[in-house]
């Protein structure tokens, strides 16, 4: 029982030491009304520009449209785009939408679940 209370522990002193950057209070409203009225226009006011693509990400598995993972503008390491359109082409069964992904790896993966 005692390894359950482990976890949130760590959390709250990692927090608490200003280890971690927490995100603006209005970063946190936008999301949660970008979740809840999946509106993607509440996602582009996001500062954090990982939050805003993991919003952007979040609502394009949502709404199934693809079209909205060209408006994620996050770092291309992150690959926020590419595994947006993963899920989508995947779940969607396109091919077309895999065919936007630049990474190789997320595009066999993407295109491969066409099979299945």
């Amino acid at each position: 029982m005692k390894k359950y209370y482990f976890v949130p522990v760590l959390v709250l002193l990692v927090l608490s030491c200003g280890c971690v950057n927490t995100p603006p209070q209005s970063d946190v409203q936008n999301l949660k009304q970008a979740l809840t009225s999946e509106d993607t226009s509440a996602c582009e006011r996001i500062q954090d520009k990982v939050m805003a693509g993991a919003c952007l990400l979040n609502l394009a598995v949502i709404k199934d449209d693809a079209s909205i993972c060209g408006k994620i503008t996050t770092a291309p390491e992150l690959k926020l785009k590419d595994k947006c359109y993963m899920k989508v082409g995947s779940y969607k069964k396109d091919a077309s939408i895999c065919n936007s992904i630049q990474d190789a790896k997320l595009k066999g993966d993407c295109l491969g679940a066409q099979v299945r």
